[in-house]
């Protein structure tokens, strides 16, 4: 795995800082960039912004896409911990990242997460997401859309292990300035899946406990009715394209997404966990173009 570059660090300090201001926002900056230094490999921050890679090492004038994996693993009674996976290879591959993170926190920790239970959230954001791409990007940095982490519990809440899973994406321009032209870092969307059809966290936590996560279930409301004139919610499970019809109707979107979102928050779900768990459904939701858009393909130009 490459080498983590000082100005990568500086950005994943700012992004894990904003990221929950309840938890995370209080902690000053330095702690975070001496956090991630040692889970680079490094003693502290001086040793890292001396010795680590000032900027990326990636060709100029090339957009690039890399993925990152972060975590920090806390319990009572034993020093917290931080470790981090990156991968910034032409063929990066997050699902590999997960399960090489899950390596090195089993082979790091004091805990034995062999066979033990666990269970994860997605956190939905307190305060809106915030977006300023169209400001000037010297004066308004861009961590402000940076989203909660996964919050994972093992072995009955004795364990918590905070993960991110980000897309760094810059670019480096020949004549630069000795700083990356627009690097930014992007939350894994809700609804990528590994090969496997599941998502990131899941493949985490099969490869740091050695055990498969039953199968969540979730409200799902159709973006267009599903019935004549009528939204039906649907009962789906994780990893499914098939939605099980519930008795809850509305003639309205926007009815039929507020029960959708009470009906998931009494099962202890976040929105977030509920676009996690429907990835695949939504992906084969039949009722989205299929039947509502006309087929133009057969038309001559």
């Amino acid at each position: 795995m490459p080498a983590l570059s000082v100005a990568e660090a500086k950005e994943l300090a700012h992004y894990v800082k904003h990221s929950h201001a309840q938890i995370f926002n209080a902690i000053p900056l330095g702690k975070w960039l001496t956090a991630i230094s040692r889970a680079s490999g490094f003693r502290d921050w001086n040793v890292m912004s001396t010795k680590a890679p000032k900027l990326p090492d990636v060709a100029h004038d090339t957009w690039v896409y890399s993925c990152l994996g972060f975590a920090i693993v806390c319990s009572p009674g034993i020093a917290t911990s931080y470790h981090l996976i990156h991968d910034r290879s032409s063929n990066s591959n997050m699902e590999q990242v997960a399960e090489e993170l899950a390596q090195t926190i089993a082979a790091s920790a004091e805990h034995r997460f062999s066979e033990a239970a666990s269970k994860f959230s997605l956190l939905d954001s307190v305060d809106p997401v915030e977006d300023w791409v169209g400001f000037d990007r010297h004066k308004h940095r861009r961590y402000s859309t940076a989203l909660p982490p996964v919050q994972v519990t093992l072995a009955e809440g004795e364990v918590t292990i905070w993960l991110w899973w980000l897309r760094p994406s810059y670019q480096l321009h020949a004549a630069h300035s000795g700083e990356p032209e627009s690097l930014t870092f992007y939350s894994l969307d809700e609804q990528s899946v590994t090969s496997k059809d599941e998502c990131v966290t899941t493949s985490f936590l099969r490869a740091l406990t050695g055990k498969v996560l039953p199968k969540r279930h979730c409200y799902y409301c159709t973006e267009l009715p599903n019935e004549r004139n009528i939204y039906r919610l649907m009962l789906v499970q994780e990893g499914s394209r098939e939605g099980q019809a519930t008795h809850h109707t509305y003639d309205n979107h926007d009815s039929a997404a507020k029960q959708t979102m009470a009906l998931n928050s009494s099962l202890g779900l976040s929105q977030r966990d509920a676009q996690n768990i429907s990835a695949i459904f939504f992906r084969h939701d039949p009722y989205y173009e299929e039947e509502y858009f006309e087929d133009y393909s057969h038309h001559n130009d």
